[in-house]
């Protein structure tokens, strides 16, 4: 997997949001990789962690923690927040 390292272009403002899988395509330099439609850059992804609050107490819980991914494109998206909402058992 190639590294490559991106600065959004212009205001926050003028970026979309990230995550819709319609803006993005299959690399076909790596199938298993994907692409931006708009601006051909490679797919990044940044780990998002939701704490599991299960504790007795409101917003308590036993320290686990549920990461996904959050895919975004490092030219048209900004990225996700690496803070997720909590999961409430």
């Amino acid at each position: 997997m190639k590294e490559t390292t991106h600065v959004p272009v212009g205001p926050p403002a003028q970026l979309r949001a990230p995550g819709n899988r319609d803006n993005y395509e299959t690399n076909p330099e790596d199938p298993d990789g994907l692409i931006c439609k708009t601006c051909k850059s490679q797919i990044m992804a940044v780990q998002v962690h939701h704490p599991i609050w299960d504790g007795p107490f409101p917003m308590s819980g036993s320290g686990r923690v549920h990461i996904t991914l959050a895919p975004y494109c490092p030219q048209c998206e900004y990225a996700p927040s690496e803070r997720g909402s909590p999961i409430k058992c």
